[in-house]
Formats: structure tokens, C-alpha cells, sequence
């Protein structure tokens, strides 16, 4: 084989296992994240404590995706391949929320889709998250409807609306301020649920 055999034969060779040592893990390493439960104090409600359901939780299908989305533009969206869900996000609030729920009303009676509670409930709950990134002035911001059905079917079923936002603008690329600021405001949105029970407990 000549010379220019060779280097004909290596440099292809040479560019094909620089690409993949790029792809493999040259780069910073992927970090996982999850939406953990609130550390809210209980709230008081009755002596027996309600058993609920939660029959649902929405989101659009942009949150679905495993990278964690932000807003790039009022209008456009980034997906972070470095910065991503530990699990389907909807799958990880419905158990965060199931939590949160028996955490504030003191209930180990709290069931979810997949998860139902072996007692019949006396009320469900259904969650439609409409937003919930940092918005392109940096601001995390939480916009869910959400309904409160009477399980005996002797009250109307109650609809409630809250737009939640941090208190603090974020840095773009603080993926771990940005995810510690949707905990907070999705505690913040189970607190609003659990205050509602009591309410109709009472």
C-alpha cells in the first residue's frame, strides 16, 4: 500500500472516531431531574381525615417530552439534551402531588390513577396544567385549572383556576434553580387543592 494509500485510507478513519468519541461522552454528562414533594405544614381538617382520589393530571404535549423545556422566545421553545426528566413528568406529579396531598390533609387515603387508595373516596380531583416553564423574562410560572368533585354526588362540582409564578427571576441555563422553582409552585398549587377539601369538610 502507498503513501497516499494510507492517508487516503486514514484520514476518513481518523474523522469517524473523533465524531464518536464526541458522541460518547466527551461532553458534560446529562443531568436528571424530578419534581420532589412540598415540606408544607399539614393543614387542620376533621377528625377523620378525607379519603380523595385524583383521577387526572393534564399537560400539554410539549411537557411531555424528556427534555426539560424553557421558553427561548414568546414564541418558541428550547429543549435541554444535557438537562432532562428522571421520568415522564406527568407520571412524576401525579405521584408528587398524591404525596403532597396526604401530607397536607394528614390522609393516608390519597389515590391516583395507577395507584388507587382501597377506600372510597369522598372527594376527586382532576389537574389541567396549562404552563408550567421560565418564561422568557426568566420568570417560572405555573398555570393550572383544576375541578373538585364531590364523590356522594351531593355537591356541584367546584372549578378553580391559579396562575402561580417565583418570586424570583431565574438565569437561563439554572436548570437546578429552574426545577427547584417549579417544586415550589407546584407545593404551592397542591396547598390551594388541600385547602379546598378542608373547605368542604368543614
Amino acid at each position: 500500500m502507498t503513501t497516499a494509500s494510507i492517508r487516503r485510507f486514514s484520514l476518513p478513519f481518523l474523522a469517524a472516531f473523533l465524531l464518536a468519541a464526541c458522541a460518547g461522552g466527551g461532553g458534560a454528562p446529562t443531568r436528571y431531574y424530578i419534581i420532589g414533594p412540598t415540606d408544607a405544614d399539614a393543614l387542620s381538617s376533621g377528625a377523620t381525615p378525607p379519603a380523595v382520589q385524583i383521577v387526572g393530571l393534564d399537560l400539554p404535549q410539549y411537557l411531555e417530552r424528556v427534555q426539560i423545556a424553557t421558553q427561548a422566545a414568546p414564541n418558541r421553545m428550547r429543549f435541554s439534551e444535557g438537562h432532562q426528566w428522571s421520568e415522564n413528568l406527568r407520571k412524576n406529579l401525579l405521584r408528587t402531588l398524591s404525596r403532597n396531598l396526604s401530607r397536607l390533609l394528614g390522609s393516608p387515603s390519597v389515590g391516583a390513577p395507577g395507584a388507587r387508595s382501597a377506600t372510597a373516596p369522598d372527594y376527586r380531583v382532576r389537574v389541567t396544567i396549562e404552563q408550567f416553564e421560565r418564561d422568557v423574562a426568566g420568570t417560572v410560572r405555573l398555570d393550572a385549572s383544576w375541578q373538585l368533585l364531590d364523590a356522594s354526588g351531593a355537591a356541584p362540582t367546584l372549578s378553580f383556576q391559579s396562575r402561580l409564578s417565583s418570586d424570583n427571576t431565574v438565569r437561563a441555563g439554572d436548570y437546578d434553580a429552574i426545577v427547584a422553582a417549579m417544586q415550589d409552585l407546584f407545593g404551592e398549587l397542591s396547598v390551594a387543592i388541600a385547602q379546598q377539601i378542608v373547605a368542604a369538610e368543614a
